[in-house]
């Protein structure tokens, strides 16, 4: 339900109630940022098929985004190249597919906050068949709190290319953080966390609350 809390408004206390917003079942379709400084909010992204939020592999800059959901079954929730801004989402949860969240060579800030309060309120990420959340070169300073990450699978072949919770590596000076608060990791039969910075640039690893 997108009412006017979850969209970030809270009227004074003397005001007058707002109504309630009816119930709907979000965007029925992938959402593309089409061009520079282009931005979405409040919006729950539910593909029937494919990717949930992209920029289709054209990087942009300036992009925005704030309490957004995504929700798919066999597409990659959020997937990003190139691009930078200041990306905020609510929750992120997958069924299947490569990857929940990829980001590449990504800039500024990507987080999902969930509510605040209640495990799992993040999203989950749940039987991938590479890594549930891939980062690759990102500069970006990466948060992902209230999140569960499960069920990715090992390919028998490298943990470079399949079954961790979130996978972090680097081939060039990259730089950039990464911060989990919260998560919950269960059955991934690589690694829960996987960290593989290749380069001369420091990258930041904060894991804070979370059980393995």
């Amino acid at each position: 339900v997108m009412d006017a809390t979850s969209l970030g408004f809270f009227p004074a206390t003397f005001s007058a109630a707002l109504p309630v917003a009816t119930s709907h079942t979000g965007i029925q379709g992938s959402v593309t940022f089409g061009g520079a400084s282009a931005g979405l909010f409040g919006v729950h992204v539910v593909p029937t098929s494919g990717v949930g939020v992209t920029d289709a592999g054209v990087a942009r800059t300036g992009l925005v985004a704030g309490n957004v959901r995504v929700t798919t079954s066999g597409g990659i929730g959020v997937s990003l190249t190139g691009s930078s801004g200041a990306l905020s989402f609510r929750s992120v949860s997958t069924t299947g597919g490569t990857r929940g969240i990829s980001l590449s060579g990504v800039g500024g800030t990507f987080t999902v906050t969930g509510d605040g309060s209640t495990a799992g309120s993040g999203g989950t990420i749940q039987n991938t068949t590479a890594h549930g959340v891939s980062l690759s070169n990102t500069t970006a300073a990466v948060s992902l709190s209230y999140m569960n990450f499960t069920g990715a699978t090992y390919d028998n072949t490298s943990l470079e290319t399949s079954g961790c919770g979130v996978k972090l590596d680097s081939t060039g000076a990259a730089t950039g953080s990464l911060t989990i608060d919260r998560g919950t990791f269960a059955n991934n039969q690589g690694r829960s966390v996987y960290v593989h910075p290749a380069s001369s640039g420091a990258t930041a690893v904060t894991v804070t609350n979370s059980s393995f």
